[in-house]
């Protein structure tokens, strides 16, 4: 997990690039077939393994057979739109980033007040201070860096495919898979919440703060700023 750094009016700021890179495979929902009286009950331990529960009409016996786990790489889900918020506890910045395709907009904003709204609008970046003033394509000291983009694969990425839920859990009334990463190459643990319906990821929770994911496929058109803006001096 890499923090971003940008220079606003000679304050560091941190902030972090989000996203998912592409997966595969829909959680299984629960179906019953009228029929022959089979439930599909789909993943019900923590350890990610499916059930299936079969009732025999006649006898009213149950019988149950374990299917294949559910691992990460066969659950994840993306999509080029999506809006994530990000709160990291030091400096205490909080921040949403929106992508449509290869646009995106990214708010910052610390505890004192201090903000920059960051635009990538077909391949020109803008950047408005304060709300105050706005820059075109200002640069490597007001824009992120050109990691940026591959940087939007970083949390899809990350989970090995084979990794299998350490449990379940519920956002807004959703089941989620919860999956708990840690290595070398990750900054503390971090555990990630994923929709058992969609794939889509719905949460990340680290030491270093929260992100929320939320309006997967369901995002505006991100377009320039509506101010008078100026180019950047070289």
């Amino acid at each position: 997990m890499d923090r971003r750094e940008f220079l606003i009016g000679g304050a560091w700021v941190g902030a972090v690039a989000v996203a998912g890179c592409s997966g595969g495979g829909d959680g299984e929902p629960t179906t019953t077939d009228e029929q022959t009286g089979t439930e599909d009950q789909g993943p019900t331990d923590g350890g990610g393994t499916t059930t299936d529960e079969t009732t025999t009409e006649e006898t009213g016996e149950t019988t149950t057979e374990e299917g294949p786990a559910v691992v990460f790489g066969d659950l994840y889900a993306m999509e080029t739109n999506y809006v994530a918020e990000v709160e990291i506890d030091d400096p205490g910045v909080t921040t949403e980033v929106r992508y449509y395709g290869d646009d995106w907009y990214q708010r910052f904003e610390d505890d004192e007040g201090n903000r920059i709204e960051l635009y990538r609008v077909d391949s020109d970046d803008y950047a408005v201070i304060d709300g105050e003033q706005c820059f075109r394509n200002p640069g490597a000291s007001l824009t992120p860096d050109a990691d940026v983009d591959s940087d939007a694969e970083t949390y899809g990425s990350k989970p090995d495919v084979d990794l299998e839920p350490s449990g379940t859990d519920e956002i807004d009334g959703e089941t989620v898979y919860v999956f708990d990463v840690s290595g070398p190459d990750v900054e503390g643990v971090l555990t990630f919440y994923v929709s058992a319906s969609t794939g889509y990821l719905r949460r990340i929770e680290a030491e270093w703060g929260v992100i929320v994911f939320h309006s997967w496929g369901d995002v505006e058109p991100i377009t320039p700023p509506d101010m008078e803006c100026q180019e950047f001096p070289s």
